[in-house]
């Protein structure tokens, strides 16, 4: 039985063809083409004469994916091996990630940090100790899908911003913190290598902790079995640590992303263990707040916010991330102000400070929500209004 073709050795055969002798050659490849490289291929005839290395340069498509799809559509069986396994694997996204000395390595996205992901760092610091070596948590900046198409459906929306997330794993006592962009060049990337070239060699992890659903590599390829198999081909060890519940369910972020949604806060809260808050930076605003009694600090938020348009009880901080204070309790708006005749589509941010008079100008806030109190309404007058905030203040007081 003649050797199977490896993926490098059907590359060398395929990119030196121009499109339309591929489609000539193997009218099959037409699916594959069009989703890489979109109807000019066909369309135009410059596009058409371009051969196939020339064209996945001008498409940015991602070279190996291409090429792994195009075998599967000419039903070409290749060699299990990966192309990129060889020692010449170019791309190297890890660059300046290099360990000195073995170490304890946690692997995840952490968006949100929740109770499931602190029962991983918590078993990542234990470990550490018990070991003697320095705990590092590997976390991309940016979610996956926002490189990588996940059946056509965007990136989640994040539950708090990097500095935010950095921050909280910080507080939770994680001594380094490895967060590159995640890029085409990650993507790329075989778990194969992913696992021996970077956690063996540049990170030197003696011991890899992820969460029992982890995926990486290309097409997220490596699941947790995959982990533990190179874990011992390579010579490092692997935890996996089982789903956190709460209520009998998994905890996870798409979970805690529901419940605020929902405007479940006292779920969100249980999920995180501590409230959902929202960040952002204090911008000018037209004063109607003041005109009312009612002074509030407009906010740029950070991240689009999760929750349901209403009003609700806060407890305010101000600084950096890395250096806050509290500034107070007060009530936040969130939503279109309708009474001043504001469209649906605007959503106003905005905080009052109970007892606050001040400045805050261009200072970074942060809102931990506590509860809601009500939905966002339309009133028949200014007065009417402020009459309504003057009860929701007094709400507000009685749940803070």
């Amino acid at each position: 039985m003649p050797a199977k073709e490896t993926l490098r050795e059907f590359k060398a055969r395929i990119a030196s063809m121009r499109i339309d002798e591929l489609l000539e050659r193997f009218p099959q490849s037409k699916p594959t083409l069009y989703n890489h490289f979109g109807a000019s291929c066909f369309d135009c005839p410059a596009a058409a004469e371009e051969n196939v290395a020339c064209a996945i340069r001008v498409h940015d498509s991602l070279e190996e994916e291409f090429y792994a799809d195009l075998a599967e559509a000419l039903e070409i069986e290749l060699d299990k091996v990966p192309s990129l396994m060889n020692e010449d694997f170019e791309s190297k996204p890890w660059k300046n990630l290099e360990r000195s000395q073995p170490c304890v390595v946690a692997l995840g996205l952490f968006d949100g940090v929740h109770l499931g992901h602190r029962a991983i760092l918590n078993r990542t610091l234990e470990a550490a100790e018990r070991l003697k070596m320095d705990s590092v948590v590997f976390s991309f900046r940016n979610h996956p899908r926002t490189v990588i198409a996940g059946n056509g459906s965007p990136a989640p929306r994040l539950l708090v911003t990097v500095e935010r997330r950095y921050r909280l794993m910080q507080e939770a006592g994680v001594g380094a913190i490895l967060s590159p962009e995640f890029t085409k060049e990650w993507a790329q990337t075989p778990a194969e290598v992913f696992a021996r070239v970077f956690l063996a060699e540049t990170l030197k992890a003696h011991l890899v902790i992820v969460g029992f659903n982890y995926c990486f590599g290309r097409k997220a390829e490596g699941r947790t079995q995959h982990l533990l198999e190179f874990g011992d081909r390579f010579g490092f060890e692997v935890e996996i640590v089982p789903p956190f519940q709460v209520g009998g369910e998994e905890v996870s972020s798409t979970r805690v992303r529901n419940a605020i949604l929902a405007g479940n806060l006292d779920e969100a809260r249980r999920l995180l263990g501590r409230p959902h808050e929202l960040t952002g930076t204090v911008v000018a605003g037209e004063g109607r707040g003041k005109s009312l009694g009612f002074p509030t600090a407009n906010i740029a938020p950070d991240l689009p916010p999760l929750l349901p348009q209403g009003v609700y009880a806060v407890q305010v901080h101000r600084g950096a991330v890395d250096n806050e204070s509290p500034l107070g309790n007060g009530m936040f708006f969130l939503g279109p102000r309708k009474t001043f005749g504001e469209s649906e589509d605007r959503a106003t941010v905005e905080v009052h400070v109970f007892d606050f008079e001040g400045d805050l100008y261009g200072e970074r806030l942060r809102l931990e929500l506590v509860a809601k109190v009500r939905d966002g309404m339309k009133f028949e007058s200014a007065d009417e209004l402020s009459r309504q905030l003057d009860r929701d203040r007094s709400s507000c007081k009685e749940l803070l």
